[in-house]
Protein backbone atom coordinates (compact mmCIF):
# COMPACT_ATOMS: atom_id res chain seq x y z
CA UNK A 1 0.00 0.00 0.00
CA UNK A 2 3.14 1.91 1.21
CA UNK A 3 4.67 1.75 -2.36
CA UNK A 4 1.27 2.82 -4.03
CA UNK A 5 1.17 5.76 -1.93
CA UNK A 6 4.37 6.94 -3.21
CA UNK A 7 3.73 6.11 -6.84
CA UNK A 8 0.99 8.38 -7.16
CA UNK A 9 2.67 11.14 -4.97
CA UNK A 10 5.33 10.87 -7.19
CA UNK A 11 3.17 10.81 -10.32
CA UNK A 12 1.47 14.02 -9.60
CA UNK A 13 4.73 15.66 -8.29
CA UNK A 14 6.21 14.59 -11.60
CA UNK A 15 3.12 15.93 -14.01
CA UNK A 16 2.85 18.98 -11.66
CA UNK A 17 5.77 20.00 -12.54
CA UNK A 18 6.38 19.32 -15.98
CA UNK A 19 2.91 21.67 -16.35
CA UNK A 20 4.30 24.17 -14.32
CA UNK A 21 7.88 24.03 -16.50
CA UNK A 22 5.43 24.22 -20.08
CA UNK A 23 3.92 27.13 -18.63
CA UNK A 24 8.30 28.67 -18.28
CA UNK A 25 9.24 27.41 -20.98
CA UNK A 26 6.57 29.36 -23.38
CA UNK A 27 6.83 32.49 -20.65
CA UNK A 28 11.12 32.14 -21.54
CA UNK A 29 9.95 31.98 -25.03
CA UNK A 30 7.79 35.00 -25.21
CA UNK A 31 9.22 37.30 -22.78
CA UNK A 32 12.63 36.81 -24.95
CA UNK A 33 11.02 39.10 -27.42
CA UNK A 34 11.23 41.89 -24.47
CA UNK A 35 14.72 40.80 -22.57
CA UNK A 36 16.60 43.95 -22.77
CA UNK A 37 13.53 45.95 -21.19
CA UNK A 38 13.16 43.35 -18.76
CA UNK A 39 16.68 43.36 -17.44
CA UNK A 40 16.62 46.54 -17.23
CA UNK A 41 13.41 46.94 -15.10
CA UNK A 42 15.02 44.17 -12.89
CA UNK A 43 18.25 46.28 -12.38
CA UNK A 44 16.81 49.68 -11.74
CA UNK A 45 14.21 46.67 -9.00
CA UNK A 46 17.19 45.56 -7.43
CA UNK A 47 18.81 49.03 -6.86
CA UNK A 48 15.35 50.44 -5.16
CA UNK A 49 15.03 47.31 -2.86
CA UNK A 50 18.82 47.55 -1.79
CA UNK A 51 19.44 51.64 -1.18
CA UNK A 52 18.89 51.00 2.41
CA UNK A 53 21.09 48.04 3.10
CA UNK A 54 24.73 49.03 4.00
CA UNK A 55 26.18 48.57 0.60
CA UNK A 56 23.37 50.38 -0.84
CA UNK A 57 24.29 53.49 1.39
CA UNK A 58 28.02 53.46 0.47
CA UNK A 59 27.16 53.50 -3.24
CA UNK A 60 24.11 56.22 -3.24
CA UNK A 61 21.95 53.64 -4.61
CA UNK A 62 19.03 56.13 -3.62
CA UNK A 63 20.58 58.77 -6.34
CA UNK A 64 20.74 55.51 -9.13
CA UNK A 65 18.05 56.11 -11.83
CA UNK A 66 20.00 54.75 -14.97
CA UNK A 67 22.17 51.80 -16.19
CA UNK A 68 24.67 54.34 -16.90
CA UNK A 69 24.42 56.00 -13.06
CA UNK A 70 24.87 52.42 -11.78
CA UNK A 71 28.19 51.96 -14.10
CA UNK A 72 29.13 55.04 -12.86
CA UNK A 73 28.92 55.29 -9.22
CA UNK A 74 29.64 51.25 -8.87
CA UNK A 75 32.53 49.53 -9.71
CA UNK A 76 33.39 46.04 -10.35
CA UNK A 77 33.92 43.62 -7.86
CA UNK A 78 34.61 40.51 -6.46
CA UNK A 79 34.55 38.55 -3.50
CA UNK A 80 36.74 40.02 -1.52
CA UNK A 81 34.50 43.03 -1.92
CA UNK A 82 31.94 41.50 0.41
CA UNK A 83 33.87 39.20 2.96
CA UNK A 84 33.60 41.79 5.62
CA UNK A 85 29.79 41.65 4.70
CA UNK A 86 29.36 38.22 4.65
CA UNK A 87 31.08 37.05 7.73
CA UNK A 88 28.91 39.41 9.85
CA UNK A 89 25.79 37.67 8.34
CA UNK A 90 27.40 34.28 8.80
CA UNK A 91 28.67 34.32 12.55
CA UNK A 92 26.24 37.17 13.56
CA UNK A 93 23.37 36.39 11.93
CA UNK A 94 22.99 40.26 10.64
CA UNK A 95 20.70 40.69 8.13
CA UNK A 96 20.26 43.87 5.46
CA UNK A 97 23.66 44.59 4.64
CA UNK A 98 24.59 43.54 1.40
CA UNK A 99 20.64 42.87 0.20
CA UNK A 100 17.44 43.45 1.65
CA UNK A 101 16.24 40.11 0.94
CA UNK A 102 16.68 37.78 4.19
CA UNK A 103 19.97 35.56 3.28
CA UNK A 104 18.58 32.05 3.55
CA UNK A 105 21.65 29.81 3.05
CA UNK A 106 25.57 30.07 1.95
CA UNK A 107 26.76 28.56 -0.83
CA UNK A 108 30.27 27.20 0.10
CA UNK A 109 32.55 26.86 -3.21
CA UNK A 110 36.05 26.41 -3.64
CA UNK A 111 36.03 27.77 -7.20
CA UNK A 112 39.66 27.74 -8.79
CA UNK A 113 41.54 28.95 -5.88
CA UNK A 114 41.72 26.96 -2.32
CA UNK A 115 39.83 29.57 -0.35
CA UNK A 116 36.32 28.22 0.01
CA UNK A 117 33.99 30.77 -0.32
CA UNK A 118 30.44 31.87 1.28
CA UNK A 119 27.63 32.78 -1.25
CA UNK A 120 24.50 34.37 -0.09
CA UNK A 121 21.61 32.78 -1.24
CA UNK A 122 17.83 34.09 -0.84
CA UNK A 123 14.90 32.77 -2.07
CA UNK A 124 14.76 35.44 -4.75
CA UNK A 125 17.77 34.29 -6.09
CA UNK A 126 17.08 30.61 -6.79
CA UNK A 127 13.54 31.69 -8.17
CA UNK A 128 15.44 31.09 -11.78
CA UNK A 129 17.11 27.93 -10.98
CA UNK A 130 13.71 26.15 -9.42
CA UNK A 131 12.19 27.69 -13.55
CA UNK A 132 14.80 26.14 -15.31
CA UNK A 133 14.24 23.12 -13.29
CA UNK A 134 10.46 22.79 -13.99
CA UNK A 135 11.64 23.20 -17.56
CA UNK A 136 13.49 19.99 -17.70
CA UNK A 137 10.72 18.44 -16.00
CA UNK A 138 8.78 19.35 -18.69
CA UNK A 139 11.39 18.07 -21.38
CA UNK A 140 11.07 14.30 -19.66
CA UNK A 141 8.15 14.20 -20.09
CA UNK A 142 8.14 15.00 -23.68
CA UNK A 143 10.88 12.27 -24.24
CA UNK A 144 8.88 9.76 -22.15
CA UNK A 145 5.71 10.79 -24.40
CA UNK A 146 7.89 10.69 -27.78
CA UNK A 147 9.20 7.37 -26.86
CA UNK A 148 6.02 5.39 -25.69
CA UNK A 149 7.89 4.99 -22.52
CA UNK A 150 5.11 4.60 -20.33
CA UNK A 151 3.37 7.31 -17.56
CA UNK A 152 5.72 9.72 -15.81
CA UNK A 153 5.49 7.96 -12.45
CA UNK A 154 9.34 6.16 -12.41
CA UNK A 155 12.07 7.59 -10.06
CA UNK A 156 15.02 9.80 -10.84
CA UNK A 157 18.45 8.96 -10.29
CA UNK A 158 19.89 12.27 -8.52
CA UNK A 159 23.23 11.91 -8.21
CA UNK A 160 23.96 15.77 -6.13
CA UNK A 161 24.85 15.61 -2.94
CA UNK A 162 22.76 17.03 -0.13
CA UNK A 163 25.03 18.11 2.75
CA UNK A 164 25.32 21.05 4.81
CA UNK A 165 25.55 22.52 8.16
CA UNK A 166 25.00 25.78 10.35
CA UNK A 167 26.77 28.80 11.18
CA UNK A 168 27.05 30.63 14.22
CA UNK A 169 24.69 33.25 13.31
CA UNK A 170 22.36 30.20 12.33
CA UNK A 171 21.89 29.83 9.06
CA UNK A 172 22.60 26.82 6.98
CA UNK A 173 25.58 26.58 4.80
CA UNK A 174 27.35 23.89 2.46
CA UNK A 175 26.59 22.75 -0.98
CA UNK A 176 24.08 24.59 -3.50
CA UNK A 177 22.12 21.32 -3.73
CA UNK A 178 21.55 21.72 -0.32
CA UNK A 179 19.51 24.25 -0.37
CA UNK A 180 17.60 22.52 -3.36
CA UNK A 181 17.58 19.56 -0.36
CA UNK A 182 16.04 21.40 2.78
CA UNK A 183 13.18 22.05 0.42
CA UNK A 184 12.22 19.03 -0.69
CA UNK A 185 13.30 17.20 1.42
CA UNK A 186 10.03 15.12 2.05
CA UNK A 187 9.74 14.33 -1.59
CA UNK A 188 12.97 13.85 -2.54
CA UNK A 189 13.32 10.21 -0.70
CA UNK A 190 9.78 9.08 -2.61
CA UNK A 191 11.34 10.83 -6.20
CA UNK A 192 14.48 9.78 -5.87
CA UNK A 193 16.17 6.00 -5.57
CA UNK A 194 18.39 7.62 -2.80
CA UNK A 195 17.10 6.33 0.56
CA UNK A 196 16.46 9.50 2.95
CA UNK A 197 18.29 7.78 5.59
CA UNK A 198 21.67 8.92 3.91
CA UNK A 199 20.52 12.49 2.91
CA UNK A 200 22.30 15.28 4.84
CA UNK A 201 25.20 12.28 6.19
CA UNK A 202 26.82 11.37 2.88
CA UNK A 203 30.72 12.17 4.58
CA UNK A 204 30.29 9.02 6.49
CA UNK A 205 29.37 6.82 3.84
CA UNK A 206 30.68 5.20 0.54
CA UNK A 207 27.78 6.67 -1.59
CA UNK A 208 29.22 5.57 -4.86
CA UNK A 209 28.05 2.30 -3.36
CA UNK A 210 24.56 4.05 -2.25
CA UNK A 211 23.98 5.37 -5.45
CA UNK A 212 24.78 2.39 -7.40
CA UNK A 213 23.18 -0.52 -5.46
CA UNK A 214 20.09 1.53 -5.20
CA UNK A 215 19.86 2.56 -8.40
CA UNK A 216 20.29 -0.86 -9.90
CA UNK A 217 17.36 -2.44 -7.60
CA UNK A 218 15.36 0.37 -8.85
CA UNK A 219 13.63 -1.28 -12.65
CA UNK A 220 12.09 2.37 -13.38
CA UNK A 221 14.60 4.91 -13.12
CA UNK A 222 13.16 7.49 -15.87
CA UNK A 223 15.95 10.21 -15.37
CA UNK A 224 19.42 10.84 -14.49
CA UNK A 225 20.89 14.09 -12.55
CA UNK A 226 23.63 14.90 -12.20
CA UNK A 227 25.67 18.18 -11.75
CA UNK A 228 28.81 17.04 -14.12
CA UNK A 229 28.55 14.28 -16.48
CA UNK A 230 31.51 13.13 -15.05
CA UNK A 231 29.53 11.65 -11.25
CA UNK A 232 27.59 9.56 -14.15
CA UNK A 233 30.68 8.20 -15.94
CA UNK A 234 32.29 7.78 -12.76
CA UNK A 235 28.80 5.55 -11.08
CA UNK A 236 29.25 3.52 -14.61
CA UNK A 237 32.53 2.58 -14.32
CA UNK A 238 32.07 1.51 -10.47
CA UNK A 239 29.02 -0.10 -11.68
CA UNK A 240 31.01 -2.21 -14.52
CA UNK A 241 33.84 -2.74 -11.91
CA UNK A 242 31.53 -3.88 -9.02
CA UNK A 243 28.65 -5.73 -10.56
CA UNK A 244 29.24 -9.55 -9.36
CA UNK A 245 29.21 -7.40 -5.42
CA UNK A 246 26.32 -5.32 -6.09
CA UNK A 247 24.29 -8.28 -8.07
CA UNK A 248 24.67 -10.10 -4.74
CA UNK A 249 23.93 -7.40 -2.13
CA UNK A 250 20.40 -7.06 -4.40
CA UNK A 251 19.83 -10.74 -4.66
CA UNK A 252 20.08 -11.56 -0.80
CA UNK A 253 18.61 -8.00 -0.29
CA UNK A 254 22.21 -7.04 1.90
CA UNK A 255 24.31 -3.46 2.48
CA UNK A 256 27.91 -5.46 1.60
CA UNK A 257 30.06 -5.82 4.81
CA UNK A 258 32.73 -4.00 3.72
CA UNK A 259 31.11 -0.68 2.86
CA UNK A 260 31.65 2.28 5.17
CA UNK A 261 29.24 3.95 6.98
CA UNK A 262 27.84 4.28 10.76
CA UNK A 263 26.36 1.37 12.00
CA UNK A 264 23.03 2.80 13.04
CA UNK A 265 22.48 3.73 9.75
CA UNK A 266 23.59 0.56 8.11
CA UNK A 267 20.82 -1.14 10.11
CA UNK A 268 17.97 0.97 9.64
CA UNK A 269 19.00 0.36 5.13
CA UNK A 270 18.92 -3.37 6.26
CA UNK A 271 15.92 -3.72 8.27
CA UNK A 272 13.72 -1.92 4.84
CA UNK A 273 15.72 -4.66 2.41
CA UNK A 274 14.11 -7.80 1.14
CA UNK A 275 16.03 -10.20 -1.42
CA UNK A 276 15.57 -9.42 -5.06
CA UNK A 277 16.51 -12.18 -7.16
CA UNK A 278 14.08 -12.01 -10.15
CA UNK A 279 15.87 -8.06 -10.39
CA UNK A 280 19.80 -9.64 -9.42
CA UNK A 281 18.64 -12.45 -12.86
CA UNK A 282 17.43 -9.50 -14.72
CA UNK A 283 21.35 -7.39 -14.51
CA UNK A 284 23.27 -10.84 -14.40
CA UNK A 285 22.06 -11.44 -18.07
CA UNK A 286 22.52 -7.51 -19.31
CA UNK A 287 26.19 -7.99 -18.40
CA UNK A 288 26.04 -11.08 -20.25
CA UNK A 289 24.62 -10.25 -23.06
CA UNK A 290 25.07 -6.22 -23.51
CA UNK A 291 28.39 -4.30 -24.32
CA UNK A 292 28.96 -0.60 -22.53
CA UNK A 293 27.92 0.93 -25.73
CA UNK A 294 24.46 0.40 -24.70
CA UNK A 295 24.53 -0.57 -20.77
CA UNK A 296 21.90 2.64 -19.85
CA UNK A 297 18.87 1.82 -22.04
CA UNK A 298 19.74 -2.33 -20.82
CA UNK A 299 19.84 -1.50 -17.73
CA UNK A 300 16.67 0.84 -16.81
CA UNK A 301 14.50 0.36 -20.42
CA UNK A 302 12.74 3.21 -19.06
CA UNK A 303 15.66 5.92 -18.95
CA UNK A 304 14.49 8.19 -21.07
CA UNK A 305 16.71 12.09 -20.12
CA UNK A 306 19.94 12.64 -19.14
CA UNK A 307 21.02 15.85 -17.33
CA UNK A 308 24.12 17.07 -16.28
CA UNK A 309 26.84 19.82 -17.49
CA UNK A 310 28.78 18.34 -20.22
CA UNK A 311 29.91 21.49 -22.45
CA UNK A 312 32.90 21.96 -23.32
CA UNK A 313 35.81 20.82 -21.20
CA UNK A 314 33.56 18.05 -19.79
CA UNK A 315 32.82 17.12 -23.30
CA UNK A 316 34.67 13.64 -22.70
CA UNK A 317 32.12 12.81 -20.47
CA UNK A 318 29.47 13.23 -22.91
CA UNK A 319 31.34 10.80 -25.54
CA UNK A 320 31.29 7.98 -23.28
CA UNK A 321 27.44 8.68 -21.79
CA UNK A 322 26.38 8.58 -25.54
CA UNK A 323 28.20 4.90 -25.94
CA UNK A 324 27.01 4.22 -22.80
CA UNK A 325 23.57 5.20 -23.93
CA UNK A 326 23.51 3.74 -27.84
CA UNK A 327 22.52 7.64 -28.10
CA UNK A 328 18.73 6.39 -27.67
CA UNK A 329 18.62 8.50 -24.51
CA UNK A 330 18.24 12.15 -24.80
CA UNK A 331 20.96 14.75 -23.09
CA UNK A 332 19.92 18.31 -21.38
CA UNK A 333 23.09 20.02 -21.24
CA UNK A 334 21.57 21.57 -18.00
CA UNK A 335 22.37 25.30 -16.63
CA UNK A 336 25.31 27.44 -17.16
CA UNK A 337 25.12 28.00 -13.68
CA UNK A 338 27.73 28.67 -10.33
CA UNK A 339 27.00 29.58 -6.74
CA UNK A 340 26.59 33.29 -7.84
CA UNK A 341 23.78 32.90 -10.09
CA UNK A 342 21.72 30.79 -13.02
CA UNK A 343 23.02 32.74 -15.38
CA UNK A 344 21.60 30.56 -18.54
CA UNK A 345 19.78 27.28 -18.84
CA UNK A 346 19.31 24.51 -21.83
CA UNK A 347 15.60 25.11 -23.49
CA UNK A 348 15.91 22.30 -25.63
CA UNK A 349 17.25 18.39 -25.21
CA UNK A 350 20.44 17.52 -27.08
CA UNK A 351 20.96 21.20 -27.84
CA UNK A 352 24.45 22.96 -26.21
CA UNK A 353 23.19 26.18 -26.50
CA UNK A 354 22.07 28.07 -23.46
CA UNK A 355 19.45 30.42 -23.29
CA UNK A 356 20.70 33.51 -20.75
CA UNK A 357 18.02 33.87 -17.76
CA UNK A 358 17.29 37.86 -18.36
CA UNK A 359 15.16 37.68 -15.47
CA UNK A 360 17.00 36.16 -13.02
CA UNK A 361 20.00 38.92 -13.06
CA UNK A 362 21.33 41.92 -14.74
CA UNK A 363 24.28 40.92 -16.65
CA UNK A 364 27.22 43.05 -18.40
CA UNK A 365 29.65 41.74 -21.19
CA UNK A 366 33.55 43.01 -21.39
CA UNK A 367 34.57 42.02 -24.85
CA UNK A 368 37.99 39.90 -24.78
CA UNK A 369 39.01 41.48 -28.04
CA UNK A 370 38.70 45.27 -28.11
CA UNK A 371 37.38 48.47 -26.16
CA UNK A 372 36.78 47.38 -22.10
CA UNK A 373 34.13 48.95 -21.66
CA UNK A 374 30.97 46.55 -21.09
CA UNK A 375 28.25 46.35 -23.45
CA UNK A 376 24.61 45.24 -22.56
CA UNK A 377 22.61 42.07 -24.29
CA UNK A 378 21.31 44.00 -26.72
CA UNK A 379 24.84 44.93 -28.25
CA UNK A 380 26.06 41.68 -28.14
CA UNK A 381 27.40 40.04 -31.81
CA UNK A 382 27.05 36.57 -32.47
CA UNK A 383 30.57 34.47 -32.74
CA UNK A 384 31.99 36.70 -30.05
CA UNK A 385 33.76 36.12 -26.96
CA UNK A 386 32.70 38.16 -23.71
CA UNK A 387 33.43 38.20 -19.87
CA UNK A 388 30.64 37.85 -17.77
CA UNK A 389 29.72 40.41 -15.43
CA UNK A 390 26.32 39.61 -12.98
CA UNK A 391 24.47 41.72 -10.75
CA UNK A 392 22.11 38.81 -8.84
CA UNK A 393 19.26 39.25 -6.68
CA UNK A 394 21.32 38.17 -3.51
CA UNK A 395 23.57 40.97 -2.82
CA UNK A 396 26.50 40.74 -5.53
CA UNK A 397 26.52 43.96 -7.54
CA UNK A 398 29.00 44.12 -11.02
CA UNK A 399 30.32 40.74 -9.72
CA UNK A 400 33.26 39.52 -12.24
CA UNK A 401 32.50 35.66 -12.23
CA UNK A 402 36.17 35.49 -14.28
CA UNK A 403 33.90 33.29 -17.38
CA UNK A 404 34.13 34.09 -21.08
CA UNK A 405 31.36 33.28 -22.92
CA UNK A 406 30.59 32.97 -26.99
CA UNK A 407 27.37 34.33 -28.26
CA UNK A 408 26.20 31.56 -30.85
CA UNK A 409 23.07 33.51 -31.28
CA UNK A 410 19.59 34.78 -29.83
CA UNK A 411 16.35 33.14 -28.84
CA UNK A 412 14.37 36.96 -29.37
CA UNK A 413 16.21 39.23 -27.82
CA UNK A 414 17.93 37.13 -25.25
CA UNK A 415 21.51 35.74 -26.65
CA UNK A 416 22.15 32.23 -26.76
CA UNK A 417 25.96 31.64 -25.29
CA UNK A 418 27.93 28.98 -24.90
CA UNK A 419 30.66 28.74 -22.14
CA UNK A 420 34.08 29.01 -23.43
CA UNK A 421 36.72 29.13 -20.21
CA UNK A 422 37.47 30.68 -17.20
CA UNK A 423 40.25 33.49 -17.22
CA UNK A 424 42.27 32.10 -15.06
CA UNK A 425 42.37 28.51 -16.87
CA UNK A 426 44.35 30.52 -20.22
CA UNK A 427 47.75 28.85 -21.04
CA UNK A 428 50.29 31.60 -21.31
CA UNK A 429 54.00 30.65 -22.91
CA UNK A 430 55.82 33.29 -24.29
CA UNK A 431 52.98 35.17 -26.57
CA UNK A 432 50.85 31.91 -27.04
CA UNK A 433 47.86 32.27 -25.25
CA UNK A 434 45.90 29.05 -25.61
CA UNK A 435 41.97 29.29 -24.60
CA UNK A 436 40.25 26.32 -23.06
CA UNK A 437 38.22 26.57 -25.80
CA UNK A 438 41.41 26.24 -28.45
CA UNK A 439 42.41 22.67 -26.17
CA UNK A 440 38.97 21.06 -26.27
CA UNK A 441 38.49 21.32 -30.41
CA UNK A 442 42.21 20.12 -30.45
CA UNK A 443 41.69 17.20 -28.62
CA UNK A 444 38.79 16.35 -30.90
CA UNK A 445 41.04 16.59 -34.08
CA UNK A 446 43.40 14.59 -31.92
CA UNK A 447 41.10 11.83 -31.62
CA UNK A 448 39.68 12.10 -35.20
CA UNK A 449 43.56 12.23 -36.61
CA UNK A 450 45.18 9.23 -34.26
CA UNK A 451 41.74 7.36 -34.09
CA UNK A 452 42.23 7.22 -30.11
CA UNK A 453 39.41 7.81 -27.60
CA UNK A 454 40.26 10.06 -24.92
CA UNK A 455 39.06 9.57 -22.29
CA UNK A 456 39.91 12.95 -19.91
CA UNK A 457 43.17 15.25 -20.33
CA UNK A 458 45.22 17.86 -18.54
CA UNK A 459 47.69 20.50 -19.95
CA UNK A 460 50.62 22.14 -17.73
CA UNK A 461 52.74 24.71 -18.29
CA UNK A 462 56.75 23.64 -17.82
CA UNK A 463 57.78 27.09 -17.37
CA UNK A 464 61.02 25.42 -14.98
CA UNK A 465 61.90 23.97 -18.65
CA UNK A 466 64.07 26.02 -20.86
CA UNK A 467 62.41 27.24 -23.23
CA UNK A 468 58.41 26.83 -21.76
CA UNK A 469 56.53 24.22 -22.96
CA UNK A 470 53.52 22.27 -22.15
CA UNK A 471 53.00 18.72 -21.09
CA UNK A 472 49.69 17.07 -22.02
CA UNK A 473 48.16 14.48 -20.11
CA UNK A 474 45.93 11.68 -21.60
CA UNK A 475 43.70 9.04 -20.59
CA UNK A 476 42.66 6.66 -23.13
CA UNK A 477 41.09 3.32 -22.99
CA UNK A 478 41.45 1.67 -26.26
CA UNK A 479 45.39 3.01 -26.80
CA UNK A 480 46.40 1.87 -30.16
CA UNK A 481 50.50 1.47 -30.92
CA UNK A 482 51.28 4.99 -31.24
CA UNK A 483 53.38 6.50 -28.65
CA UNK A 484 53.51 9.52 -27.11
CA UNK A 485 56.45 11.10 -28.69
CA UNK A 486 53.71 10.50 -32.09
CA UNK A 487 50.97 12.03 -30.16
CA UNK A 488 52.99 15.22 -28.85
CA UNK A 489 54.06 15.95 -32.72
CA UNK A 490 49.74 15.65 -33.74
CA UNK A 491 49.56 17.77 -30.75
CA UNK A 492 52.21 20.13 -31.57
CA UNK A 493 50.70 20.84 -35.24
CA UNK A 494 46.81 20.89 -33.76
CA UNK A 495 48.13 24.03 -31.74
CA UNK A 496 50.08 25.57 -34.68
CA UNK A 497 46.76 25.57 -36.84
CA UNK A 498 44.33 26.83 -33.97
CA UNK A 499 46.94 29.30 -32.52
CA UNK A 500 48.95 30.25 -35.56
CA UNK A 501 51.60 32.16 -33.16
CA UNK A 502 52.97 28.91 -31.62
CA UNK A 503 54.90 27.95 -35.25
CA UNK A 504 56.79 31.17 -34.78
CA UNK A 505 57.82 30.99 -30.96
CA UNK A 506 59.05 27.17 -31.90
CA UNK A 507 61.42 28.29 -34.45
CA UNK A 508 62.46 30.96 -32.84
CA UNK A 509 63.69 29.21 -29.88
CA UNK A 510 60.92 30.65 -27.46
CA UNK A 511 58.87 27.83 -27.01
CA UNK A 512 59.54 24.41 -27.14
CA UNK A 513 57.91 21.00 -28.41
CA UNK A 514 55.40 19.75 -26.17
CA UNK A 515 55.50 16.40 -24.31
CA UNK A 516 52.87 13.97 -24.23
CA UNK A 517 52.26 11.35 -21.32
CA UNK A 518 50.19 8.50 -21.52
CA UNK A 519 48.42 7.90 -17.71
CA UNK A 520 46.42 4.58 -16.33
CA UNK A 521 43.53 4.52 -17.23
CA UNK A 522 40.87 4.86 -14.23
CA UNK A 523 43.70 7.65 -13.05
CA UNK A 524 41.48 10.54 -13.26
CA UNK A 525 38.22 9.11 -11.66
CA UNK A 526 40.85 8.48 -8.36
CA UNK A 527 41.97 11.93 -8.56
CA UNK A 528 38.33 13.31 -8.73
CA UNK A 529 37.77 10.63 -5.73
CA UNK A 530 40.75 12.55 -3.81
CA UNK A 531 39.35 15.98 -4.35
CA UNK A 532 36.11 15.40 -3.50
CA UNK A 533 37.31 14.17 -0.19
CA UNK A 534 39.18 17.65 0.23
CA UNK A 535 36.42 19.60 -0.96
CA UNK A 536 34.04 17.45 1.14
CA UNK A 537 31.72 17.12 -2.73
CA UNK A 538 32.05 15.75 -5.72
CA UNK A 539 29.28 18.55 -6.87
CA UNK A 540 32.31 20.66 -6.64
CA UNK A 541 35.35 19.00 -8.11
CA UNK A 542 35.46 20.22 -11.92
CA UNK A 543 37.64 18.98 -14.67
CA UNK A 544 41.04 19.11 -13.99
CA UNK A 545 42.11 21.02 -17.67
CA UNK A 546 44.91 23.21 -16.38
CA UNK A 547 47.21 21.88 -13.82
CA UNK A 548 48.80 24.95 -11.66
CA UNK A 549 50.48 23.08 -8.42
CA UNK A 550 53.03 20.79 -8.12
CA UNK A 551 50.94 18.39 -6.12
CA UNK A 552 48.70 17.81 -8.95
CA UNK A 553 51.65 17.18 -11.24
CA UNK A 554 53.06 14.76 -9.46
CA UNK A 555 50.04 12.80 -9.04
CA UNK A 556 49.44 12.59 -12.96
CA UNK A 557 53.70 11.84 -13.26
CA UNK A 558 53.29 9.05 -10.85
CA UNK A 559 50.43 7.68 -12.94
CA UNK A 560 52.01 6.96 -15.95
CA UNK A 561 51.24 3.77 -18.02
CA UNK A 562 54.49 1.65 -18.81
CA UNK A 563 54.34 1.84 -22.46
CA UNK A 564 57.10 2.81 -24.80
CA UNK A 565 58.01 6.45 -24.29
Amino acid sequence: IMELFHKIIRYTILNGAAILGRYNFKHYKKASKNANKISEKLLLDIIHKNRNTEYGKKYEFKNIKSIQQYQQKVPYTTYKDYKEFIQKTAEEGKQNLMTSYKVKYFANTSGTTREVKRIPITAESYNSFFKAGTIFTFQLKNEMRKKQKGKMDGKILNLSEMVSKKTPGGIREGLISGYFAAGLKTFLPVATCIPKEVLGNENDIDMKYIKARYALQERDIICINAVFMSAITDLMQYIIDNQEMLIEDIENGTINSKILMPEDIRFNLQKKLKPNKKRADEIREVFKITTEKELLPSLWNRLSLIIAICTGEFSPYETKIREYSGNKIAISYSMYASSEATMASSLYNDNKDYMLLFDGGFYEFIPVEGDENPLLMNQLEVGKEYEMVITNLSGLYRYKIKDVIKVVGFEGMAPLIQFAYRKEQLINIAALHLTMEHLVDIIKKLERELKIEITDYSIYQDTEHTPSRMILFIETKNMTEINEGKIAIAFDEKVKEGVPIFKSLIEHNNADSSVVYIVKFGTYAKHREIKAKKASSVNQVKAVRLIKDKETLNFFLNSRQNIEK
